[in-house]
């Protein structure tokens, strides 16, 4: 699959834009190092995200295998702590956040749609009469809507 638009805003809980003298960037960061079908071979460097730091929107594009949930990041995000904007560049002290969900961009979109939907492994199991092999089964489980998706994928 090719790269997928993720999009969204960073606020603090105060639902204020974090201040662009802070200097805010945001990463996305794969789990793990792939070799795609399509003969690329990647390495879990960090994406970097544009920002529009007026708004606080976001966007990064992010290399996506929707049928197979080995592959998903983490967002992190450095700012500078409030008070050193005026230090000088080498003497900058810069906080650090990491967010532990883990982000399947699927085939993109915005980034609370992507974060609704939970990726598990499942055997299925079909009538006496299937197939003797078993199937490897995506399963996606939105968890604002109850729904529940599936994509086959053959190990």
């Amino acid at each position: 699959m090719p790269l997928v638009p993720v999009n969204g805003n960073l606020f603090d809980f105060g639902q204020v834009v974090v201040p662009p003298a802070l200097e805010p960037r945001l990463w996305f960061v794969a789990n793990q190092s792939w070799l795609a079908a399509t003969g690329g071979a990647f390495f879990n460097a960090e994406v970097r995200a544009t920002w529009r730091q007026e708004t606080g929107g976001f966007h990064a594009d992010l290399w996506s295998e929707p049928n197979d949930p080995r592959l998903w990041y983490t967002m992190r995000l450095d700012y500078l702590e409030p008070g050193q904007e005026q230090e000088q560049p080498g003497n900058r002290a810069r906080g650090f956040f990491e967010w532990h969900y883990k982000i399947f961009p699927g085939e993109g979109g915005n980034l609370g749609d992507i974060i609704g939907q939970q990726v598990g492994l499942a055997l299925v199991y079909a009538a006496p009469n299937a197939p003797s092999m078993p199937r490897w089964n995506q399963i996606h489980w939105n968890t604002s809507t109850g729904w529940v998706y599936e994509r086959e994928w053959t190990p």
